[in-house]
């Protein structure tokens, strides 16, 4: 008897660089598994920031990558979804998403070193503290 072992592709994935900043930074998008031939939609919270031509999609791991301005938008406690999706309307081959803070979450602290029972301030930005 003969077996055949089938392993089933990768889902398609992106990430982005950087994944947090503020309106009008530059984010890179990276992707892999699509299918070529089919153009990408590049998604910022339900908005298409950019477009990636399907022949510019690598046949050897359906590679791609992408950038964007970030747009407008409130910032909130909670990131925004950044979604690559590959077709259109009724025919949407596949999509993947990652997710990007608006701003950067930091956490300060004033003074950084001290005594034991040493008053310290502490300072919280891009999230509900």
């Amino acid at each position: 008897p003969v077996a055949w072992l089938s392993a089933a592709a990768p889902p398609p994935a992106i990430t982005l660089s950087p994944t947090c900043g503020g309106v009008g930074a530059t984010v890179q998008v990276s992707g892999s598994s699509f299918l070529p031939g089919t153009d990408i939609s590049i998604i910022f919270d339900s908005t298409t920031v950019a477009t990636v031509k399907g022949a510019d999609i690598s046949a050897a791991g359906g590679t791609f990558t992408a950038s964007f301005v970030v747009p407008t938008r409130p910032q909130r406690g909670t990131p925004y979804t950044v979604t690559a999706q590959e077709g259109s309307g009724e025919f949407v081959i596949a999509t993947a998403s990652a997710f990007f803070s608006l701003p950067c979450v930091s956490l300060t602290l004033n003074p950084t070193c001290g005594r034991s029972g040493d008053p310290v301030a502490v300072h919280g930005a891009g999230q509900h503290f």
